[in-house]
């Protein structure tokens, strides 16, 4: 049976009980439960389940036969990424994850993977060692237009971009990369009716789910790559600051991003795009989409009439890539731009890695038709100096 955590302190004025008040950390748990009282702020597993509104519940793989109430204290906003990842605990499995190289991006790929996957949690036993959680969240395989709906918490690093300041327009997506940055296309930095971006919503699976201060944040600086220039579609990457750290837990964190290593050539788009080419209506559920590169010819040669204009060099390679499903007509949509292209991370388990950006299309929904993304890639060294200098 999982550990039952029972919040004992007040979040508004009324009493909860009697013994609120005598409570202290390291007593025995009242009301006859076996265990001692912990303290809520050494509790990540309690902590991350307040921030997503759900039971105080330990996640699955820890297992024990008690109960454990936890101390009153005085409740502020908790800022995860100021939690130090404990080094008393057993090594994820070698065969979940890989030493870090030193690269900027690898490496935080690995943190992220232990601070929010596999995170080390206290045992709220005396003389018990500390264990590790399993919040995974990847689906099996299946094989957004002609998409499918995703599950809860399948791609936690996804994040809807809104526009506007009263009535916010939720248009473009996005992913999360670190505690305070978004990654996105630099084509949806602005909307020459709403202006420039002014939100991000995370932890969602929905558009429509509530607003609130734990899953909307507010843009506080938004960095287009120096040689993006609209219309251009060359160059088209942005990275979105936030005004504050986002609260991140298993719903909600960062994806990997690629460094050029050459690996599948099958990747999962997701987005809230249009799900028809005939209604201009965006989809309310997380969608998700299989597709495959296609080579550099033959996407230039679909691309070839409509890249006089905006791309007069054609496709480049070094910066862009091309995906689509000559099979069937899977594909990304209006509203999926700035979203990404990924793989299930071939080394680090339960992590999405990004090969690409959402950028454009001649349309969508078409068969054999392929889309342009951007080559996260080739941005990487950018991507670093700005978000980790």
């Amino acid at each position: 049976m999982t550990i039952t955590l029972k919040l004992l302190f007040a979040i508004t004025s009324i009493a909860f009980s009697p013994f609120l008040s005598s409570t202290e950390i390291g007593d025995p748990c009242p009301g006859g439960h076996p265990g001692v009282c912990a303290d809520i702020y050494n509790c990540t597993s309690a902590l991350i389940n307040i921030k997503l509104r759900k039971p105080l519940s330990v996640p699955r793989k820890i297992t024990t036969t008690t109960t454990a109430p936890v101390a009153r204290k005085k409740i502020k906003r908790v800022r995860f990424s100021h939690y130090k990842i404990p080094r008393n605990c057993s090594p994820i499995a070698s065969n979940l994850t890989v030493p870090k190289t030193g690269q900027k991006a690898f490496d935080k790929c690995l943190y992220y993977q232990e601070k929010y996957v596999y995170p080390c949690l206290d045992s709220p036993l005396p003389g018990q060692a500390k264990a590790r959680a399993n919040y995974c969240t990847w689906s099996s395989e299946g094989l957004i237009v002609n998409g499918e709906n995703a599950s809860r918490g399948e791609f936690p690093h996804m994040a809807l971009l809104g526009f506007g300041t009263r009535k916010i327009e939720w248009k473009c997506g996005g992913t999360i990369i670190s505690e305070r940055f978004v990654l996105t296309a630099a084509h949806c930095t602005k909307t020459a009716i709403r202006g420039s971006v002014t939100k991000i919503k995370i932890g969602i699976l929905k558009s429509s789910e509530p607003d609130t201060d734990f899953n909307v944040y507010n843009v506080f600086k938004i960095h287009v790559h120096e040689n993006y220039h609209s219309p251009l579609k060359y160059n088209d990457i942005a990275l979105l600051e936030t005004d504050r750290e986002m609260l991140l837990g298993p719903e909600a964190f960062p994806a990997c991003l690629n460094d050029g290593t050459e690996v599948s050539d099958t990747v999962i788009v997701s987005g809230w795009g249009q799900t028809s080419t005939t209604r201009r209506i965006m989809s309310d559920v997380l969608q998700k989409a299989y597709l495959k590169n296609f080579d550099e010819s033959e996407c230039h040669s679909y691309h070839e009439v409509y890249s006089h204009r905006n791309m007069p060099d054609g496709i480049d390679s070094e910066t862009q890539i091309c995906f689509g499903n000559k099979n069937n007509a899977s594909d990304t949509c209006g509203g999926d731009s700035g979203g990404p292209a990924q793989i299930k991370h071939p080394k680090v388990y339960c992590m999405y890695l990004v090969m690409g950006v959402t950028s454009f299309g001649r349309s969508c929904g078409l068969q054999g038709a392929p889309g342009v993304y951007t080559r996260v890639s080739h941005f990487l060294p950018w991507i670093e100096r700005t978000v980790w200098p």
